[in-house]
């Protein structure tokens, strides 16, 4: 499972994209459980996976999440680097 979602968070999903990466999905689920259609709600619920929609949504949001921590760290090194170099020119 993790394969057929590798790298989708980082990069836009189209609906069509999206419709058939869901009928990939569904299939492997129907493939591992012999379950499709409505059925599948209770394999979700049954082994803790979500759907796939909102595992997608989950994986954006926590890259992005990730991300803005990353912007965050690299501004702080780069506003600490030029409070050493402003410190060492005035002195």
């Amino acid at each position: 499972m993790p394969v057929l979602l590798y790298n989708l968070d980082a990069a836009g999903v189209s609906k069509s994209e999206c419709t058939r990466i869901k009928h990939a999905w569904n299939t492997m689920m129907y493939k591992i459980y012999g379950v499709s259609g409505d059925m599948l709600h209770l394999i979700y619920a049954y082994t803790n996976c979500i759907p796939l929609k909102s595992e997608l949504l989950l994986r954006q949001c926590t890259f992005l999440k990730n991300c803005c921590k990353k912007i965050t760290v690299l501004y702080n090194l780069y506003i600490n680097a030029l409070d050493v170099e402003i410190y060492a020119i005035a002195c």
